[in-house]
């Protein structure tokens, strides 16, 4: 074997009378992954859903475009600022990706990240290194303000808020 990371899943089957299927015996499969960094596992389940539409998003785009905090016209002027001695200048910047204090913060010390200039762009438009812009920028901020968080070691952790059923845009 050559070195380099090795991704490792098993699948799983479970067996069901499955009401989709007249409550016939079935197999439904799903996965167990491991992460070859922190040996950490996740479950993956597959959703048979029937094939659903894409919706028409175009409205809620262009309105909320004059009001959007994370367009670049206003991210300077809404968006909070870390105190300087955690955060000079109070933002972290790598390619487009700007990162600041979340103003509704889970922690004593919380931050979000703007990926990318644009207001808007569909999942499968959104470029490599604007997410690899992004995951740096929390990285960094990560190494920056691991050890000020009270009470000891902080631990990083990135979510994503996209799209209207997130809470996104």
């Amino acid at each position: 074997m050559e070195d380099g990371i090795l991704f490792r899943a098993e699948k799983k089957f479970a067996r069901l009378h499955d009401p989709r299927k007249n409550f016939e015996l079935a197999q439904v499969e799903s996965e167990i992954r491991f992460d070859p960094l922190t040996g950490s596992s996740g479950r993956i389940c597959h959703f048979s859903l029937a094939n659903m539409s894409v919706p028409d998003l175009s409205g809620i785009i262009a309105e909320s475009r004059a009001v959007c905090p994370f367009c670049p016209d206003k991210v300077e002027s809404i968006t909070p600022r870390f105190p300087d001695d955690l955060v000079p200048g109070g933002r972290m910047r790598r390619g487009e990706a700007v990162l600041f204090p979340n103003l509704f913060p889970y922690d004593d010390i919380s931050a979000v990240a703007v990926i990318c200039r644009e207001h808007f762009l569909a999942m499968d438009a959104v470029p490599a290194s604007v997410l690899c812009d992004g995951i740096g920028v929390a990285r960094d901020f990560f190494l920056r303000a691991g050890d000020r968080v009270e009470g000891g070691s902080g631990f990083g952790l990135i979510t994503w808020n996209y799209m209207p059923p997130a809470g996104g845009m």
